[in-house]
């Protein structure tokens, strides 16, 4: 791994956990800090689930654009953004409606 990078552990975790629990999920893969790929990804991931987790840009760094895409462009509405727990704290709840049906969005930070 190149030096600066980051373990993308979360992803793994979270996939073992759903499927022992025999939920089918979608891996949509890494989304690069680009407004335009997080908002196709996060509209393929609501296109496709009615759940949709994500690891990372929920912080509070100027990459972090992840809430702004999904209230501005989805028009989500954030029930937290933080919570008073570490790790953790960046975790945000949001919901929204996506082609009539109640999506479900739940933004973990990153590792």
């Amino acid at each position: 791994m190149p030096e600066g990078s980051v373990w993308d552990s979360n992803r793994t975790t979270i996939l073992s956990l759903l499927k022992q629990q025999s939920i089918d999920a979608i891996d949509l893969g890494i989304a690069k800090d680009n407004i335009n790929h997080i908002f196709d990804k996060i509209k393929r991931g609501l296109t496709e689930a009615d759940i949709i987790i994500t690891t990372g840009g929920v912080s509070m760094g100027e990459k972090d654009l992840l809430k702004q895409i999904i209230q501005t462009d989805f028009d989500a509405k954030i029930h937290f953004g933080r919570t008073n727990l570490k790790p953790g704290k960046p975790t945000t709840f949001a919901t929204c409606i996506f082609n009539n049906a109640k999506k479900f969005i739940f933004a973990l930070p990153g590792i």
